[in-house]
């Protein structure tokens, strides 16, 4: 199949990896599957998010920017979807340096496309927090327009409480 011309927009391709991460409330070490796909495609994932979560099911969308920085050098911000409060939001979980560095311009280019922030803390972890309007097309904006990511490029994500469906490797 080319993965340039998918006829169904429901349908995603994908690659993937083992990821080592922290579980959230015993610390100790999980393997999650690291989804990979391109960012054209995270509108069809957040759309299964809001059809298949439920409270507490999160999507993390995980990138290396071309665009440097000055304050650290990571190069690989993360964008957060979850449902809280029975609504699909984006978090700006500010734990990864790159996502700190870039608290204050991610905000201005959020309320630039008329987007509310809120502020949360939530078990230890503050994070920004977007619900209104078009949050699916926000969270492509930032990683395309924001950071400038090409059409091409590999996004790495991480979910938990729903899976993915529609699913074709990109191998």
């Amino acid at each position: 199949m080319n993965k340039n011309k998918l006829q169904d927009d429901n349908q995603i391709e994908v690659g993937g990896a083992i990821h080592l991460t922290t579980g959230r409330v015993s610390r100790s070490k999980e393997a999650m599957f690291e989804f990979s796909i391109q960012p054209h495609q995270l509108l069809a994932v957040v759309e299964q998010l809001r059809q298949k979560g439920s409270e507490a099911s999160w999507v993390v969308f995980m990138f290396y920017t071309p665009i440097p920085s000055v304050e650290t050098e990571d190069d690989c911000p993360n964008l957060q979807y979850s449902i809280l409060d029975g609504k699909v939001g984006i978090d700006w979980i500010l734990l990864g340096p790159r996502n700190i560095a870039d608290k204050v311009q991610v905000s201005q280019f959020i309320a630039s496309k008329g987007h509310t922030i809120t502020e949360i803390e939530m078990n230890g972890v503050p994070f920004l927090r977007v619900e209104n309007g078009d949050v699916a097309r926000l969270g492509q904006s930032i990683i395309e327009e924001f950071y400038r990511m090409p059409v091409d490029a590999d996004v790495g994500i991480l979910l938990h409480g729903f899976s993915l469906s529609g699913l074709h490797s990109l191998q």
